[in-house]
């Protein structure tokens, strides 16, 4: 990103509260440090946009002074890993650069590149911190996966297990994050066509949602999707049919029977419906979930789906609406 002069001045300054502020944190001062890393904070802030690498540094440590003060709650206001030992970005200009041009590659579909990018920054993370770092080590690690699995090279799964033992390490093996981490692994796996892994990692990850939340949370209804995905994968329509029904009942109660996600597990449940053969109780599934993305989006965007109810063109219909179905409401964000 291309600065004017006032920012790099901007910058410059915050580079130095910065590094007053890590200096009074070191000594143990939590609550002289705190106005320096909020300055900072607030000049990263106002001069950095969400691409850089870079922005999130300042809010790291004033989380962690709240935190070494006792105040976890207005510490979690500033870092949700507020818990973990920061980050001194002088240590990481390198690693956050190559990180960037990385990402500059990577949303330019040019993923290869990325991945050198992003092998180079861990190398360099690598050789400067260590695995306890959630905010470099694990987060590159995981982009690496991710290129990787664009690149249909298998090593993905390595690095998504790499990635979710930093989590539980750092994290415990009972936290949300954890979970989550699980269900990205599970679905790497699910990508190479093993779906045995994938199902028994994934309930791994609903038995923490459950512990944490209960059952009625969106995080458990989208595990419960996966595994509904899971075992379609494998052709087991019936247990398909017998998870998701279950997640669409959650959103439906949760986001409410007008949501996209609630259409979403229709769509689904449509195409699983369609594969045993019940196909009264596909098109009902599919019409409900038309009127919803007709509702939400208009005719205008295209989202409205007309049916042919001619049984001859009724099996493309549903391949083309379910590859429509998961493209455009790709619950697990970008894969």
């Amino acid at each position: 990103m291309v600065m004017c002069a006032q920012s790099r001045a901007d910058m410059a300054t915050s580079d130095s509260l910065f590094a007053s502020g890590v200096g009074l944190y070191q000594q143990g001062k939590y609550e002289d440090a705190i106005p320096l890393f909020k300055e900072s904070d607030r000049i990263d802030k106002a001069r950095l946009d969400e691409t850089s690498n870079r922005r999130h540094y300042s809010a790291m440590w004033l989380a962690s002074c709240y935190y070494m003060l006792g105040d976890m709650a207005t510490a979690a206001e500033h870092y949700k890993f507020y818990s973990i030992p920061p980050v001194d970005r002088r240590l990481t200009v390198k690693s956050d650069s190559l990180l960037q041009l990385g990402t500059e590659c990577y949303n330019g579909n040019d993923y290869a590149k990325a991945l050198q990018y992003y092998s180079e920054a861990e190398k360099t993370e690598r050789s400067i911190l260590d695995d306890s770092r959630i905010f470099h080590s694990c987060y590159t690690i995981l982009l690496i996966a991710d290129c990787y699995s664009r690149l249909n090279d298998a090593r993905a799964l390595d690095y998504a297990k790499r990635y979710s033992d930093i989590i539980r390490k750092c994290l415990g093996a009972e936290s949300e994050h954890y979970g989550i981490s699980l269900s990205d692994m599970a679905l790497y796996h699910a990508d190479y066509g093993k779906y045995d892994e994938a199902k028994s990692i994934e309930m791994e990850a609903m038995d923490i949602f459950k512990n944490i939340f209960g059952k009625r949370n969106i995080r458990y209804a989208n595990s419960l999707s996966n595994m509904a995905l899971y075992n379609a994968g494998q052709k087991n329509y019936g247990e398909a049919v017998r998870f998701e029904t279950e997640a669409m009942n959650i959103y439906g109660e949760i986001l409410g029977k007008d949501n996209p996600e609630y259409a979403n597990s229709l769509c689904l449940l449509s195409d699983y419906e369609f594969q045993l053969g019940n196909f009264d109780e596909a098109i009902r599934f599919r019409t409900e979930a038309c009127n919803i993305y007709e509702k939400t989006f208009g005719k205008e965007k295209n989202v409205t789906i007309i049916f042919n109810f001619c049984s001859s063109n009724y099996a493309p219909v549903i391949e083309n609406l379910s590859n429509f179905a998961r493209n455009f409401f790709n619950r697990n964000g970008p894969r």
